[in-house]
Formats: structure tokens, sequence, C-alpha cells
């Protein structure tokens, strides 16, 4: 009795020990996955969150103000940790492009310029009108001022310069290479 007796003293203790290793190394290894997941992994929350630009404070702390009347495609790379203007200064640290685009867009009298040379006299401002535009995956409205300037300031992942623009008034568009416009002539029915 006594040699069985020894024996379940034994087997109760290797099995004590055994769920004891057992649970131990359970406790580290989820600590381990929790511990990954809260510095390596981002939440979701942090990923859908939108920044919001301010693209005046953008432009002066990356030194890139271009005048307005100055037509054409400019383009500067940054890095969103070391400007402010929205833009987080410790996460989500990436380079991206900041893009302006100055055009002015006139409209032509349709009667009479197809065979003619088109001058001054031919052209009116497309003045004050609300267009909508898109380029790559965003998509924006712009108001040209009296003589028919258009702005369009946007921040990209990579350089947008040779994907096509699509500005458009209602049923009216046109396509051109982001880096390629500077006056658009259109017919007269954009003026109207």
């Amino acid at each position: 009795m006594k040699k069985h007796y020894g024996l379940g003293i034994c087997f109760g203790l290797s099995i004590l020990l055994v769920g004891c290793a057992g649970t131990q190394k359970i406790e580290r290894e989820t600590v381990k996955a929790e511990e990954y997941r809260s510095t390596k992994l981002p939440t979701q929350t942090n990923e859908k969150q939108e920044e919001l630009i301010n693209y005046d404070v953008l432009e002066q702390s990356i030194n890139f103000k271009i005048d307005t009347e100055k037509l054409g495609y400019f383009q500067k790379q940054f890095n969103t940790c070391r400007v402010g203007a929205g833009y987080s200064p410790n996460s989500n640290c990436r380079s991206l492009t900041y893009t302006i685009i100055h055009f002015r867009i006139r409209c032509r009298d349709t009667e009479g310029t197809t065979s003619e040379v088109v001058t001054e006299a031919n052209l009116t401002d497309n003045s004050n009108k609300t267009m909508h535009w898109t380029l790559k995956n965003k998509t924006g409205e712009l108001t040209t001022n009296g003589e028919g300037y258009g702005q369009i300031r946007e921040v990209y992942q990579g350089s947008p310069k040779r994907d096509r623009l699509r500005i458009s008034d209602g049923k009216k568009f046109l396509y051109l290479r982001a880096n390629e416009i500077t006056t658009a002539i259109v017919p007269s029915n954009w003026c109207n």
C-alpha cells in the first residue's frame, strides 16, 4: 500500500508541475500577442481617420508658393511628419506630393473661328463659374475668378502629372494631362 501511496504522490506532483508549466507558457504567449497587437498594428480608427490639411500652412511650411497668374502644373514632395499643417508630427509618416495646377479657361466665338486664327477679340473669359475636377483618385470643385483663372491644390501619393485631369461644367467637360494645362480654349456655351 505504501508503494501505491508513493506512486500516487509522484503522479499528482508531476501533473501539478506540468499543469503549472503549461499555464505559464500560454500566459506568456498571450502577453506577447497582445504586446505585438498594441505596438505593431495600427488600429482601424487610425487607418480611417482623415487628416484635415491647411494648404496655406502647408505651402508656407514647405516653401512652395506659386503666383496664381503663373499658369501650369507645379509639384513638391514633402514628409508629413515635418510640416504640421494638419499632419501628425509622429505617426503615419510618409512622403507625399503637393500639387498645384493653375490654368485659365477662355471661350471662343464658335462662328468663324474654326478656319481662322483665334485672336484675343474672339475670346471671352469663363468668369466666376463653378466647375468640378477629377485627377487620379481625387475630386473637387473650383470657381474661376473674373478673368477665368482656376486653381487646383491637392496632395497625392506619387505624382499625378501624367494622369488625365477632367474639368467639367455640367455635361460639358474636357480632358488634359495634368502637366499640360495652361490655357484651355473651349466653345462659347461654356461661358453662357
